[in-house]
Formats: structure tokens, C-alpha cells, sequence
């Protein structure tokens, strides 16, 4: 499943439930880009709507963890190469950290 191809009425933490119990490698990539893509497309709403305040940070710290969780998959489950936090992350919000670790999807070579 290509992130275009993810089901928007799916919430990103349907999805992310679903990557954290897929043990078949093509779908995981798959539902991790979905994933990616759902909370990057979340988090935009929430900045674009006047959300409870506390239950948008609440979800947005889930998010954090969620993408964190999404980063160790990559490397652990699916072989990615590591990513090194670069000084530049240092309070970035969460779309941006989602967005730079999304990119990865992008370049690495398993995955053209």
C-alpha cells in the first residue's frame, strides 16, 4: 500500500496500529508511508482547525511517538539505514520530523 493509496478514512492511528502488527515486509513498507503520510495530512488539520487545545497536544505527542516508533520499524524490522538526529531537528514539530524522516522512504535504494 503506497501512501496514495491509503485509505483516508483511516486514521493515522488505525494505520499505525496496523504497522506495529505487520510482520510481511512489503505491506509494513507500505503502511509505514501510509502512516507517515496520514499523520503529516492530521497534523496539518489540526494547525488548520480551532482544535481543543489540550486534545491536540495530546495528539501530537502521540504523533512524536508514533513517528519515533515508525523510525526504529525502518531500521530494526525493514533494514533501513540509521538516521542520526542532526542538531537542526532540535524543536522541529512533528510534521517536519515526520516529513524529514518520510523523505528517507524516498532515497534509499530498496525502495526505487
Amino acid at each position: 500500500m503506497s501512501p496514495a493509496n491509503a485509505p483516508l478514512r483511516s486514521s493515522w492511528q488505525e494505520l499505525y496500529q496496523a504497522a506495529l502488527a505487520e510482520n510481511d515486509r512489503e505491506k509494513l513498507t507500505g503502511l509505514v508511508g501510509a502512516v507517515e503520510s496520514a499523520i503529516v495530512r492530521r497534523r496539518q488539520q489540526l494547525i488548520a482547525t480551532e482544535t481543543n487545545v489540550e486534545e491536540g497536544e495530546r495528539e501530537c505527542a502521540a504523533m512524536i511517538v508514533a513517528a519515533e516508533a515508525l523510525l526504529k520499524i525502518k531500521t530494526e524490522k525493514l533494514g533501513w539505514p540509521a538516521v542520526h538526529q542532526h542538531p537542526a531537528w532540535k524543536g522541529a514539530d512533528v510534521v517536519e520530523k515526520v516529513r524529514r524522516v518520510e523523505s528517507i522512504h524516498h532515497w534509499h535504494p530498496s525502495h526505487r
